[in-house]
């Protein structure tokens, strides 16, 4: 029978039992600090360094020691490094949001609609991308613009020019060596100017939309204005005055184009045009009263006289 005589263990043994004792407890406290921060909901959570910034239970080294960190930080086996920003992970935020567009129905709330421009743009993408410029029916700005639309916004053009080329044809006429009425001679001018200004606009406007400008014939205007029983200046003015509530009516029918299309921005547009209308319309009804309190002869030169220096009522201003 062979004896064997008891040996004490060697240092070597005494300390690789001693680190796994030491391991198995701090892997029970690594639980347990688990579990407390579940049960206080903390918002801490120990996810991977790439989404986080906080180290997982992966990458911490066997051989570090623990070191406990204050309150609602992350307790981690690593070297401590520099506080980061916790982020809350995008599967909470998402939960709240949902519980929060439920409450918000159930309340009667209108509910937050995510908006997803890459999904929404697909149409209007495939027209640009299809547009030709070789081409000239194709464009790049427009954007809910009815042909009826840029019809009629042609027409108004077409309208602006032929008031244009009437209060020039009015102009030339006053300013005649025979009739040498300087007042009306620049006013008629101004007015000229004006008209044209709001073709101008109106062909601005088309090009905003998209639409493609198409300018029309003018008519022709008279050229004599003179009348024996109310005199040349009143004729004129009435004929003026006539103008500019025609104007206004044209006006009026371009502003019911854009709302049976629903076109606000270009209702917005002829608003203002509009705005602008009433003053000239009044202007012009002025003027014809005071042409008809002066009567003709040395009264409408004085009259003009006035008004070559300023003195008959200007335009209001718009409000």
């Amino acid at each position: 029978m062979r004896s064997y005589t008891w040996q004490p263990p060697s240092q070597g043994s005494r300390i690789i039992k001693a680190a796994r004792v030491v391991n198995e407890r701090v892997q029970i406290v690594c639980l347990v600090i688990k579990f407390l921060i579940a049960d206080l909901r903390c918002p801490v959570v120990i996810a991977s360094h790439s989404q986080f910034g906080i180290p997982s239970a992966r990458e911490q080294p066997a051989h570090n020691s623990m070191q406990a960190l204050p309150a609602g930080r992350v307790i981690s086996a690593v070297t401590p490094r520099a506080p980061q920003p916790l982020r809350t992970p995008v599967a909470r935020r998402v939960g709240f949001a949902l519980r929060a567009t439920k409450k918000a129905i159930e309340k009667g709330e209108q509910a937050t609609i995510n908006f997803e421009p890459f999904d929404e743009v697909t149409t209007e993408l495939a027209n640009v991308e299809a547009a030709d410029m070789s081409v000239g029916t194709d464009n790049f700005a427009r954007v809910d613009y009815h042909r009826e639309c840029e019809y009629a916004v042609n027409e108004q053009i077409n309208i602006e020019y032929n008031l244009s080329y009437v209060y020039h044809s009015m102009a030339s006429y006053f300013n005649r060596d025979n009739v040498g009425l300087p007042g009306l001679t620049q006013y008629f001018r101004d007015e000229s100017l004006s008209e044209r200004g709001h073709a101008q606009m109106l062909m601005d406007f088309q090009a905003s939309r998209g639409g493609r400008v198409k300018l029309a014939h003018l008519t022709a205007p008279q050229s004599d204005y003179s009348n024996a029983d109310k005199g040349d200046a009143l004729n004129a003015m009435e004929l003026a005055l006539s103008l500019e509530k025609l104007n206004f009516n044209k006006l009026r029918q371009l502003h019911d184009v854009a709302d049976k299309h629903e076109d606000a921005q270009m209702a917005d547009f002829v608003e203002d045009m509009l705005a602008e209308q009433v003053n000239d319309v009044k202007q012009a009804a002025d003027y014809v009263a005071q042409l008809r309190r002066v009567g003709p002869g040395h009264g409408s030169w004085d009259w003009d006289r006035a008004l070559l220096n300023g003195q008959p009522p200007a335009t209001p201003s718009a409000a």
